[in-house]
């Protein structure tokens, strides 16, 4: 099922042009990521899918009636615990009923490790307000969940750790995630796919990963390296595609080949050279 879907959408702040007349679209239960260098137009797109910002020209079309979660310049209440940001946030919803809020702001609040946090958010370290955050962007149990750049600021574990809940956000909710980042080594372990801005349009929206495999040979013989692509000394590497595989087997059967060790390589196009 398509939840948004654009056709040569076009924004532009006044001679500013953003981007272009870009088409793409997302389809339930992705984890998309945006990509872009800062200042290319990344949270101006996620504010025309949240009905923030209105296009210039073209369609952009989000599924009716789809419950929307974000995480967007996230504002909190400094002087108020985390549950109770929560309860206050929840009071807004015209959906939840304030038992619905109780329940579901012990189950988010445990579910990002603040369950028992009982500090006001003003003594909060940066990643436990993004936890925080990422908790009220679930309260109403989106199906859909925007994130614009929840890494920023974070610490190398931090990063980890927040990578990890959007993984069990999809398992647990079956959400889909639009996730946006400048540096598409920070999000391309999460993402399905890519929507990719630069010089004012999409150069990419599909798989870029090139997935590999690289298998790891006891005693090659030198006459035989010719024969194969190598990732280093005795490490062949070869696209992960049925064809290849079954014609790197059949040299490795004809030529008596032991095989050490498997394993799977992801290479990222370098996409803003």
């Amino acid at each position: 099922m398509t939840i948004v879907i654009a056709e040569k959408l076009s924004k532009s702040f006044g001679r500013q042009s953003i981007f272009n007349e870009i088409n793409f679209s997302i389809e339930s239960g992705e984890i998309i990521g945006l990509v872009g260098k800062n200042g290319c137009g990344k949270t101006t797109l996620m504010k025309m899918i949240l009905g923030l910002c209105a296009p210039t020209s073209g369609s952009l079309h989000v599924k009716n009636n789809i419950k929307i979660g974000f995480l967007l310049d996230c504002k909190l209440f400094d002087y108020l615990t985390a549950m109770e940001n929560i309860k206050l946030f929840g009071s807004y919803s015209k959906d939840l009923k304030k038992e619905d809020i109780e329940k579901n702001a012990k189950e988010l609040l445990e579910f990002v490790g603040l369950d028992s946090n009982k500090k006001i958010v003003k003594s909060f370290s940066f990643g436990m307000k993004q936890r925080l955050g990422l908790a009220l962007s679930l309260l109403e149990r989106p199906e859909f969940l925007v994130l614009d750049e929840p890494f920023v600021g974070l610490d190398a574990i931090g990063i980890s750790s927040f990578m990890n809940y959007i993984k069990m956000i999809r398992q647990k909710f079956g959400t889909t995630i639009l996730i946006s980042s400048h540096q598409l080594s920070e999000i391309e372990e999460i993402c399905d796919r890519f929507i990719i801005i630069k010089d004012r349009g999409i150069i990419q929206s599909d798989e870029i990963r090139k997935e590999k495999i690289l298998f790891i040979i006891k005693r090659l013989p030198p006459s035989l390296k010719k024969n194969f692509k190598f990732y280093d000394a005795n490490t062949v590497l070869i696209n992960n595609d049925p064809t290849e595989i079954n014609e790197f087997f059949e040299k490795v059967v004809e030529n008596n080949l032991c095989i050490e060790k498997v394993r799977m390589l992801k290479e990222s196009n370098n996409i803003f050279s």
